[in-house]
């Protein structure tokens, strides 16, 4: 990794990244350039980033949750040849949970207590990418989606 401990402003000025106008980071997209001022293919704002050239990438990972579907560079979906899944952690006790879990399904649900024991719950789907389960007593736990 490189370091910048030790050097000059004029032996690394070059060699850091700024914005092409010397200014702070707008809704405006800004090419980022080299510290001699050659453009590189990306330009950023506060709300974007535009990069000109192909990129490759093996996946993105979505945040948040467990779910192991990734968005691939090409636009489509990939769940690493499995199910998706998803689990939720209830850590305030509640007779009702709501999940959203962002899986484009209806799964199916199992449900433990903070002590490890099997609960069962009436579950209400409000489309394929939420869902509430209702319960007789509040408890804390977990609910394993998939």
């Amino acid at each position: 990794m490189a370091t910048l401990t030790g050097k000059q402003i004029r032996e690394s000025y070059d060699s850091l990244l700024k914005l092409e106008d010397n200014d702070g980071l707008t809704t405006n997209l800004k090419t980022v350039t080299d510290g001699l001022g050659t453009a590189t293919p990306l330009a950023i704002s506060q709300t974007e980033v535009n990069i000109s050239v192909d990129v490759q990438a093996t996946g993105f990972s979505i945040a948040g949750g467990t779910s192991n579907e990734y968005l691939m560079a090409d636009g489509s979906v990939n769940s690493n040849g499995g199910d998706l899944t998803y689990t939720h952690n209830q850590s305030s006790a509640s007779n009702s949970w709501f999940i959203t879990h962002n899986l484009g399904k209806f799964p199916s649900i199992s449900v433990v207590d903070s002590g490890l024991n099997v609960v069962q719950g009436e579950v209400i789907y409000s489309d394929n990418n939420s869902l509430t389960i209702n319960f007789t007593a509040s408890f804390s736990g977990k609910a394993y989606l998939n």
